[in-house]
């Protein structure tokens, strides 16, 4: 018997040295499942819905693509099973929220977000409970994270995990990036070979977590705080949405860094999508939205069989180079966008075991993805732009491609008429250095309408708020006519009108002061067509001025994606239309949790006691950098961020209105948006209806033309007003609406002007310089030259002298046919009248001619004879005739000094300023010779004021002695 004992002794005591030689095998392999040898790696087939797609421009199309893996042999894969899970869990005040579950069940019964959260995470853990092989952690956050629970083995401590989870309570705000912080100070001591941080939240973060660092031991500066050690060294801020989304992506990129997989959770339509999936972009994760309880449960189930499953291929990546003329228009969750190229990430295949085969088998999947063109011709989605990728079993990228796609896509066709002309100029001749303004035109042609018309839904928000009450001016209105509020009623009104009935157009209007009210238009009915214009109408015009109230403009966003969300048609096209004085001085909170926002996309109202409206003037930050948002500033902003989300794209309008107005706020809020911000702030009220009805035309209209620019690129000689020679003007896009009258869409003519200065004399040919392009209604860019035109930049002064004539002599420009022997000498007899002139142009500016006679005082010239009749001032007309000036005698001075050398001053008065003046100074004057030689008499003419000179020389000769 004692030999027995011994034996089984020994040999348990190698059987354990088996084991433990095994074990140490095991954790010396690779971090995850491993091929043996060459094993082959697992295919996946991918079969399209078409392969080839007939569409027209801006129609859109879908293609469904399906994915079969194929089966890989049991003796394959070395299955690793350890595995580490960190639960990243919301716990913000938010989570207290009523959230809808939509199970067959129960299709109408609500839970509150917490509770969700609880029963979808027991699920999760409960999945683990056989599981001997796989730990499990718990991170809480709110304001700032707290690890509820290191990783313990989820078989041991089912019930421990349970119960931490059922404990769990809401509390203050978002902080995800500590969250992240925390689950990486876990995660850094994991030996397992699978690691898995899962983080949920039902928001955006709104806080983040930092330390003070001292500028030279006395100025105080926040870090973000991203040491991931359990020991704390932080303060947390307060309410800061850009500060908590940077802190996030920050801690984010660490996950990615470390290689670790994880997902992100959005649950609610209180989610920031946009904002998650740039957090899950960095963390290299994959985002994932659930709107009620039943969808998060599910999200949970999916993960924890992604976990448990024997063998799992990741990273499956689509990725496409979509061409410019092309737009996806799909969801934007799990999608990277880099310029064209769009990585589309698709959730990871399952396989698991069948015993029967022996093989790990997977189940075939789905993606769709959908497509909008425009532009006309031939695509063919192929080649290395058109692919898919994924790991195989040793962990290497295989890259296979995609099936072949052509789409044949037909478009209209468009053109445009281009003129220009000089303003106030017929001549095209300009004066050097002299301004003048070129006017462009551009001229489209009606196009024909031959597409249907997608359903349309605008939502009109407008301000009650108290300064509506004021006039345009922000000062007391004196009649009910002067208030903003009238004048955007009447704005609002025209819009209408504008649509002329388009029952294929749907509006809503939604008023906001301090807090944002959803308008029934007719019964339960929040959108209605716009052909029942009088029930709209009616609304707008029974809207009042809330004297008390302040401007809470987050709301009415968040009450706007409400109808457009919950009211609305799936396949619409959604605009939105703000006009306010552009303040925000009011933000929406949860009841009870005063300092966060409230961004639950429903129709709760004050009066419903579950949110209030808080007037937010204060900074949510302290922080040492420039930039002071207050609460309702950041409210405003964070809502119309939603405008464009990842599951709701909104074409969205800002308009301030008013002299006291805050462009910068819906400046900032238009981009957010990536939506149109209009200053209305000085234009007044017509300005507004127009601005008003140009929006309707948008949004009535199919035809759309953007990028639309003139750029002119002027020749050496020529500057713009800006001292450059070339400008560049951009222009609104240009809307084609429908003519009921031509059955043609037709658009409204560009006009636009440049101011010009010509500093090099010389006649100008203007040829392929000013250019206009654009993107036709294809999205093709297309390049249009002006023809060419002639402009003469000539000297605006001129001064010439020469011997005058009375009929001038044909071919010259004005005024310069009445001069003779132009700057040649000419002889006269002595004593005999010289009969000279001085044409001089200007442009209208008074001018003074100072003439000297003899100004070389030649000793031959004795004397010198001239008086004021002798002198005679004529302008030159259009039709180059003189006309003789009654020039007053005080205009006229003579300077006769030693009557050998005389001084002349004619003073010309202002003429006409929008033309050039030619005036001719006729001068008649005698000499008288000191002897028998001749005397040289030269006649210099300056303009005061300016560099110009003339010089004109006569030799004065003795009369032969004839007898």
């Amino acid at each position: 018997m004692k030999k027995i004992n011994k034996t089984f002794s020994r040999i348990s005591f190698f059987m354990v040295v088996i084991i433990l030689t095994g074990l140490f095998v095991f954790n010396d392999r690779a971090s995850s499942d491993t091929p043996i040898d060459d094993s082959p790696t697992p295919e996946l087939q991918v079969t399209p819905s078409h392969s080839q797609v007939n569409v027209g421009v801006n129609e859109e199309f879908t293609v469904k693509y399906t994915f079969t893996p194929s089966s890989i042999p049991k003796d394959s894969i070395n299955v690793q099973n350890t595995k580490d899970i960190v639960l990243v869990i919301d716990t913000s005040g938010s989570m207290k929220e009523n959230i809808n579950q939509t199970s067959i069940e129960n299709p109408h019964t609500t839970t509150t977000r917490l509770q969700a959260l609880k029963d979808a995470a027991i699920n999760f853990i409960n999945k683990f409970k056989d599981d001997r092989n796989t730990n499990i952690s718990i991170v809480t956050y709110d304001y700032r994270a707290e690890i509820k629970k290191e990783l313990v083995n989820s078989n041991t401590n089912n019930s421990t995990l349970t119960t931490i989870i059922n404990s769990l309570q809401y509390n203050g705000g978002t902080n995800i990036g500590d969250g992240i912080r925390k689950a990486l100070s876990i995660m850094k001591d994991s030996t397992a070979a699978k690691k898995y941080i899962i983080l949920m939240t039902d928001g955006e973060p709104t806080n983040y977590s930092y330390y003070i660092e001292y500028v030279f031991l006395i100025i105080p500066i926040r870090r973000y705080y991203e040491n991931i050690d359990t020991l704390d060294k932080r303060v947390n801020a307060i309410g800061n949405s850009r500060k908590g989304l940077e802190y996030s992506e920050r801690m984010a990129q660490k996950i990615k860094d470390r290689s670790l997989k994880n997902y992100l959770i959005g649950f609610s339509n209180g989610v920031n999508s946009n904002n998650l999936n740039k957090i899950a972009g960095k963390s290299g994760g994959v985002y994932k939205e659930a709107l009620n309880a039943d969808a998060l449960n599910s999200i949970y189930n999916e993960i924890a069989d992604e976990i448990k499953a024997d063998y799992v291929t990741e990273d499956i990546r689509v990725n496409l180079n979509i061409p410019s003329n092309l737009s996806y228009i799909g969801s934007l969750n799990n999608v990277e966008i880099n310029g064209n190229k769009y990585t589309f990430k698709i959730p990871n295949i399952k396989y698991t075991l069948n015993s029967s085969t022996r093989q790990y088998e997977a189940q075939t999947f789905d993606i769709s993805l959908s497509f909008k063109p425009s532009k006309s011709g031939s695509y063919i989605f192929s080649g290395t732009n058109w692919n898919f990728t994924y790991k195989d079993l040793k962990k290497s990228t295989i890259t296979k491609p995609m099936p072949m796609l052509n789409i044949n896509v037909t478009a209209p066709n468009m053109s445009f008429e281009l003129t220009r002309n000089i303003k106030d100029n017929t001549t095209r001749e300009v004066g050097i250095n002299k301004s003048f303004i070129m006017n462009y035109n551009i001229k489209p042609t009606a196009i024909n309408a031959t597409y249907a018309v997608k359903p349309k839904e605008v939502i009109l928000v407008l301000d009650t708020s108290s300064t509506m009450s004021e006039n345009l001016q922000g000062v007391k209105a004196n009649s009910e006519q002067e208030k903003k509020l009238s004048i955007l009623k009447n704005a609002a009104n025209n819009f209408i009108n504008q649509m002329n009935g388009d029952s294929n157009v749907k509006i809503g209007i939604v008023n906001f002061n301090s807090g944002a009210t959803a308008i029934p238009i007719d019964g339960s009915e929040y959108l209605v067509t716009s052909n029942q214009k009088d029930k709209l109408k009616q609304k707008i015009d029974s809207l009042k001025v809330d004297n008390k109230g302040g401007s809470n403009i987050g709301d009415a966003i968040r009450k706007s994606l409400w109808l457009l969300t919950v009211n609305s048609q799936s396949n619409s096209e959604k605009f939105i239309v703000v006009i306010g004085n552009g303040e925000a001085d009011y933000y929406t909170y949860k009841v009870g949790e005063e300092n966060e926002h409230y961004s639950t996309i429903d129709n709760e109202s004050s009066e419903g006691g579950k949110v209030g409206y808080s007037l937010g003037n204060t900074s949510d930050d302290d922080d040492d950098d420039d930039v002071i948002v207050t609460r309702a500033t950041e409210y405003a902003r964070a809502m119309s961020q939603r405008l464009r989300g990842q599951t709701i794209m909104v074409n969205s309008y800002f308009i301030t209105l008013g002299a006291k107005a805050d462009n910068k706020l819906f400046t900032d809020m238009a981009n957010d948006a990536n939506g149109i911000f209009i200053d209305n702030k000085t234009a007044g009220s017509e300005a507004l209806v127009t601005n008003m009805k140009n929006i309707a035309n948008e949004v009535r209209s199919e035809f759309i033309i953007k990028n639309l620019q003139l750029t002119e690129n002027l020749p050496k000689g020529l500057l713009l007003s800006n001292n450059q020679n070339t400008a560049t003007l951009k222009f609104p896009d240009l809307i084609y609406v429908y003519n009921d009258i031509t059955k043609k869409y037709e658009a409204n003519e560009i006009n636009a002007a440049l101011e010009i200065i010509g500093k090099a004399l010389g006649n100008y040919n203007l040829t392929g310089d000013a250019i206009f392009t654009y993107s036709d209604i294809e999205n093709v860019g297309k390049t249009l030259s002006f023809s060419p035109f002639n402009v003469s930049i000539v000297d605006d002064v001129i001064l010439k002298q020469g011997l005058f004539q009375n009929d001038p002599t044909e071919g010259k420009p004005s005024g310069e046919g009445y001069l003779l022997y132009e700057n040649s000498q000419v002889d006269i007899a002595e004593v005999s009248s010289a009969r000279l002139a001085a044409l001089v142009r200007n442009s209208g500016e008074e001018t003074t001619l100072s003439i000297t006679i003899n100004s070389t005082k030649d000793p031959g010239i004795n004397h010198i004879k001239i008086t004021e009749k002798d002198i005679v001032v004529y302008k030159v007309d259009s039709d180059n005739r003189l006309q003789r000036l009654n020039i007053n005698p005080a205009n006229i001075v003579i300077d006769y000094g030693d009557n050998k050398t005389i001084n002349l001053k004619i003073k010309l008065s202002e003429g006409d300023r929008s033309n050039y003046n030619y005036y001719i100074i006729n001068y008649n004057f005698s000499a008288k010779l000191s002897g028998e030689h001749p005397g040289n008499i030269n006649c210099s003419a300056t303009l005061e004021g300016t560099n110009k000179r003339s010089d004109f020389k006569i030799r004065a000769v003795s009369l032969p002695d004839v007898f």
